[in-house]
């Protein structure tokens, strides 16, 4: 069998300064090399301008959506194909927050026949409008999920434990109901709606993963940086999954 293909969501950045070549495709290394390592082909989902072409997602056994500082509207888009289509999909810190966003939206969404980035906005712009122009929730100052300063070198600074529930997907994957974990983020959910959960959470209540709550799918996104752990479990698992539905 072929190695399973993993479309990665690249980090956009465009039109931000004079020079036509500051446009730009970022893709993080530590994460294809967790691909790789765990027996797939990562490939890079290009979007000019932040315009998804459709026709690429068919070439996907899997998605991930990694940590970034912005989510694009794309991502509702792969978010949906991921869930109507079957297709396995991991989410790492802005992939989970987007998860939970997206919960908001699906049930709008679900009803459209065709899904454009005309009609995300839309029902998008109208999410902000009813929640005061806030999608997510901001950590207090001083909260132990960011540690500025952090190098290669002083990763574990930035671990702290977190609580994995009982019955989920994650625990299946992790095998215990604890675990200490790297964490970088500012925000946390704030929407958990259309059959998405929380499947773990933190001391002081953030959660820490999301997943939709369907044992037929894998639909699974974690706030902490799973590709700066030792092991490969999650994404072990991710190309577990896509092998099985591979098309």
């Amino acid at each position: 069998m072929k190695k399973p293909i993993i479309g990665v969501v690249p980090t956009l950045t465009y039109k931000k300064g004079p020079s036509i070549f500051d446009d730009q495709f970022k893709f993080v290394n530590s994460y294809t090399k967790k691909l790789q390592e765990s027996g797939a082909t990562p490939i890079g989902l290009l979007m000019p301008d932040g315009n998804l072409d459709p026709e690429i997602l068919d070439m996907c056994d899997g998605f991930l959506i990694p940590g970034g500082n912005q989510v694009g509207l794309y991502i509702y888009q792969i978010l949906y194909y991921s869930i109507k289509n079957d297709v396995p999909i991991l989410g790492i810190c802005l992939g989970a927050q987007a998860m939970s966003i997206f919960s908001a939206l699906l049930d709008k969404l679900s009803k459209e026949e065709i899904l454009t980035y005309e009609i995300i906005k839309e029902h998008y712009d109208e999410l902000k409008k009813q929640n005061e122009g806030t999608v997510l929730r901001k950590l207090p100052s001083g909260h132990m999920h960011y540690t500025p300063n952090i190098t290669r070198d002083n990763i574990d600074d930035s671990r702290h434990d977190i609580r994995i529930h009982k019955g989920t997907l994650l625990y299946d994957i992790i095998g215990k109901g604890n675990m200490s974990v790297a964490s970088f983020h500012g925000f946390d959910f704030k929407f958990l709606h259309s059959g998405f959960i929380a499947s773990a959470d933190a001391s002081d209540g953030v959660k820490e993963a999301i997943e939709f709550n369907d044992p037929s799918k894998f639909i699974l996104g974690v706030h902490f940086h799973a590709e700066l752990e030792k092991d490969n479990k999650l994404f072990d698992r991710l190309i577990y999954e896509s092998k099985k539905r591979k098309r």
